[in-house]
This record gives structure tokens, sequence and C-alpha cells, in this order.
């Protein structure tokens, strides 16, 4: 396959050049065009493309001195900086591969990701450092820290601790080392929806076909502008807002996070072109109080995952933008676009893209199903190596996933007559809080390792943000006494804030199976006799507010108070 095959005629991304390898690319932009801004910090000057190639040489020669080589998992804990992608370029430069992680994990959440991608340096904010210090005596492979920020990091036990400015400033820069588009770019951890998070290996290939097509679908050039303010250390940021911009040879403005109330004055402030929201952000812009100037903004297209079809004709009015929805998965890539030319249909994914094929089936025997019938929607690549080469260390996983030669998402939707992809749910038992998706097992382990509990089940039920609350029900052993707010405090320094119970239900005990599996079906609504206990509610009435203007206030995804 060559770099010779453009988008198709009906705009859907076709087989364009997806053998791109991001250090080769970056090297031709600084080369091509080395006065070009690239990246910049909220409103702050920008840096060239040439100044961000030699920041990268130059951090990628201080890793390397601190043993970094081909093949080498990097650990990279950073909340939204220009830090975070020059370590991700620099890992990358060296044939090191990438690994992102939740600067909200800890506890067994952060002890497993550091765990199974075999990490043996880590590079994280100073604010954070206790955290990584608490798991890792049991994180054996574990050697190596490099703080961002602050001074001279402190010494941490067992752990050699290094400044990232001194590697930074290495006088032995380093150039890319020779490899290709099938080789492993990065792991990047699903949210452990039925289990413990896999880490999904991604190639150079699998970036492209992501990042490819959202060229075309948003019509990116290197005029644009592109607001980047969701995670860094998530997928959708990475590889569909920051990677586009570097192959389309754009611009990007980084920020801290998503500020509803905020957020428009910071787009007009850099004069963004294109930008992403996710789950409820869409919904927490258009909450705010209208303004006569709303739709006097730089914006044009914001890709919104999803769209609420409730709002998305009247937000595309009142800020004089285009919503391109769409629908993907980390473990695969993005599979349907809107086109920026599409009418808009409410609740559609568009159309799928020619990259992938794509069916809905009937989940239990794999044949596909009718027009407008839900099914599981079942993918297979049509590009080599542009999907994920697998689970990390996770052979089982990997062919789990597989069956009837398909990738079964696990996701349920439907294809209308005209070949409109609508996602429908989760046939997964996922919760997806604040725009982040939570692993209920990992909830369940957690809380079941208190000694007054004996059972647990964690669930999700409906938010009035739009997305989904943890409800967690319990079964307490045998005269044993726990109070809601004891065993908040006590999930509390154990999992990321937004993984914490907003329910909690204490049963004598549980429904289950034939099997003795918990069925949590039964969970997810009220059970008659058992009270549920609200956090949010028992919180305000502390404070003697009322609750329901904390629980209607707009969602910031970068807050970290729960």
């Amino acid at each position: 396959m060559t770099g010779a095959e453009t988008a198709t005629a009906s705009g859907r991304a076709g087989r364009a050049n997806f053998q791109t390898i991001l250090p080769d690319e970056l090297q031709l932009r600084a080369h091509l065009h080395p006065d070009r801004p690239f990246l910049c910090w909220q409103n702050e000057p920008y840096l060239a493309y040439a100044e961000v190639h030699e920041l990268v040489r130059r951090l990628a020669g201080g890793l390397r001195s601190a043993g970094v080589g081909p093949g080498d998992t990097v650990a990279i804990m950073l909340p939204n900086c220009l830090e975070l992608i020059i370590a991700w370029f620099a890992a990358n430069y060296l044939g090191a591969v990438e690994v992102p992680v939740n600067v909200h994990d800890r506890g067994i959440f952060l002890e497993h990701v550091l765990s199974d991608s075999g990490a043996r340096l880590i590079i994280v904010h100073e604010s954070l450092t206790e955290e990584v210090e608490a798991c890792a005596a049991r994180v054996p492979a574990l050697a190596t820290i490099v703080v961002v920020g602050g001074a001279a990091p402190r010494r941490l036990s067992g752990l050699t601790a290094l400044h990232y400015d001194e590697l930074a400033a290495s006088r032995s820069p380093a150039d890319p080392v020779s490899h290709d588009y099938r080789d492993t770019m990065a792991v990047l951890y699903t949210s452990g929806t039925s289990g413990p998070a896999k880490g999904v290996m991604m190639s150079y290939a699998h970036s492209c076909v992501s990042a490819r097509p959202l060229i075309d679908v948003v019509e990116l050039t290197e005029a644009d502008v592109y607001f980047i303010c969701m995670p860094l250390f998530h997928s959708n940021a990475q590889i569909i807002q920051l990677l586009p911009v570097l192959l389309a040879g754009a611009r990007a403005s980084i920020w801290p996070g998503f500020d509803a109330a905020r957020w428009w004055q910071q787009v007009r402030s850099v004069g963004a072109t294109v930008t992403n929201t996710l789950g409820v952000m869409c919904q927490s812009l258009f909450d705010q109080p209208p303004r006569d100037d709303d739709g006097d903004n730089p914006l044009r297209v914001v890709q919104t995952i999803p769209a609420p079809a409730a709002i998305a004709r009247q937000f595309e009015e009142r800020f004089a933008v285009r919503c391109v929805d769409g629908y993907g998965l980390t473990d695969a890539a993005m599979l349907s676009f809107r086109q920026v030319g599409d009418p808009l249909v409410l609740g559609s994914c568009g159309r799928p893209l020619d990259t992938f094929e794509l069916i809905v089936a009937d989940p239990d025997t794999d044949l596909p199903v009718t027009a407008g019938t839900v099914g599981e929607i079942l993918i297979r690549p049509r590009i080599p190596f542009g999907f994920m080469s697998g689970y990390w260390r996770n052979p089982e996983a990997t062919a789990k996933a597989w069956r009837n030669l398909w990738f079964h998402t696990g996701d349920a939707g439907y294809l209308d007559a005209a070949g409109l992809l609508y996602f429908h749910d989760r046939l997964k038992d996922v919760i997806r809080v604040r725009g982040e998706n939570v692993s209920s097992a990992m909830i369940e382990t957690v809380v079941r390792a208190h000694p007054a509990v004996a059972e647990c089940a964690a669930v999700a039920v409906p938010s009035v943000s739009g997305d989904d609350d943890v409800k967690v029900c319990l079964v307490l052993a045998d005269g044993a006494a726990l109070t809601p707010e004891d065993l908040i405090e006590y999930c509390r320094p154990q999992m990321p804030y937004f993984a914490l119970p907003s329910y909690l239900e204490f049963h004598a005990s549980f429904p289950v199976t034939s099997t003795n599996k918990i069925r949590k079906v039964l969970l997810r609504g009220t059970t008659p006799g058992v009270a549920t206990w609200d956090r949010r509610a028992a919180r305000a009435a502390r404070a003697g507010q009322g609750a329901a203007a904390e629980a209607t206030a707009p969602v910031d995804l970068a807050a970290g108070s729960a």
C-alpha cells in the first residue's frame, strides 16, 4: 500500500498514507517549514516545528542516557502540559513504547498499569510522586522516576530519581532510530470494563488509521488551530486531536482541562477553528447562559462524541458551528464519522469509514441483522497493521475478542437503511462517569478488601449530567458495621476521584444466577426495602445546601474533587 491513494469521492477516508512514522513526520515538518507554529500552552507564544523537534531530540538523548532503548516501555503520568507531548515523541524517537497513565490512578489501579506495562522508567509530575512511591515496592520492574516540576527531586525509596529538566538539557541529542509502521508506538490502557485494564498495542499504522480520517472529515489544513483541553493521557486528545495536527502541519493550543464557563473565551483567545468534545462536555456548554455573541466565535467544526440528539441542532445554530459526530474505540480506531458537508441526522454516528469492514450482528450467532435492528457492532480492518497488534501481554484476551474472523466491540448499535450507524448501548459491564470509563471490577476489588464487606457489586445508574453515576451494593460480613462515610473515606485514597461511589446500598443478600453470578441488572434499579445513601445529598446536607444545585452544576472534566 502506498501513499498515493486518497480519500474516496464520497469524502470517506480512503487508503491515504497509513505507513507514516511519527518521528519521521516531525523531522520532515521541521525540515520543510521550521518556523511554522506548532504547539503553544494556552495562549502563550507558539513553539515552531523546528523548536519542538529540537526539544524532542534533546529529551530523547537524556532518556537514552537514563537507559531507555528500542522496545522499552516508558510510562508518562503527567497532566496536560507540553512536557507530556515532548516526552511521548522522545520515547518514540528512541524506538520505545509510550504508556500514558491516567493522572487520577492510584492504589491498585496505578499498580496494575505500571506492573502490567513492565515500564522501568516513569515520567511523573512532582505532585504525583507520592502515588508512584506508594506502589513502587509492588512494581519490581520500575527503577527510575523522572520528575517534572519543582526543584531537584527528593530521594524516593527504591527508585533512582532524576529531574526532567536535566534530561531535557542533554548535550547528546538523539535522532530517530530506524523502525517502521508495523512497530508498536504506544500501549494505551482501556478502562477495564470487565476486569483489570488491558493494554492496547497501537502500531504507527494503527494511529494513522485513527488520525488521518479526521483530517478529511473536518477538512483540517495548515491554517487551522486545534483547541485541545481533553486529557492528553487518553487516546482522543493524543490520537484524534494532536496527531492529525502534526500530520496536517497545523497548530495546536493545549489547555489544562475543560472549563465550561470559560471555554468559549479560551477558544476565542487563540482563534481556535477546530476542537473535540466528549461525553457531557457538549451538554455543559449548551447549558451555559446564552449570550448575544454566542455565534461570534472562530470555531467552524466541533467533533462531538456524542452530539446529544436533544440539543444538536440548536447547538449548531446557537454557536454557528458544525457538529461532527463519530464512533470509535481505543482497541480499533475511529470507525464512523459525519462529514462536515453532510446533513445533521440526529442520533447518528455518521457513515462507517472504508478503513474497516463493519456489520451489526446477532451477539450470539454473529449473523448480520437487518437494517434498523439492534445488534453487536463487529469490525475487521482493511489496512495492514492498521488495527491493534493485540492486548499487551494478554493473548487470551486478544483471542477472546475475535470470533469468526470478526473483532467484537462489545457495543450495541444498528445501521439504518441509508447505511448510517447508530450507537445504542454498551454490552460490556462499563460505567461512564464524567467522560471516563470506569471498571466495575476494579471498584469491587477495592471495596471487597474492606474487612467489613463480605460481597459487593458496582453498577451504573443514570446521572443528571448525561453519563453514569457509580452505585455500589454491599453485603456486610456477619456482625460487621460500616457507615457510608467510612467506606467512602476508605476508598478515596485507593481509586480515581471519578470512580468513587455516588450511591451506596446495604443488602442482606444479592440475587444470583443459576451459576451463582450476581444479577447486576436487578441491582441497577431500586430494591424494595433497601434504602440508597446519596453521597452528594449527604455532603450538601452537611453544608446546609440543597443537593439539586450541586447535582446540576456544570461538569469540569479536569476537576479533581468529588
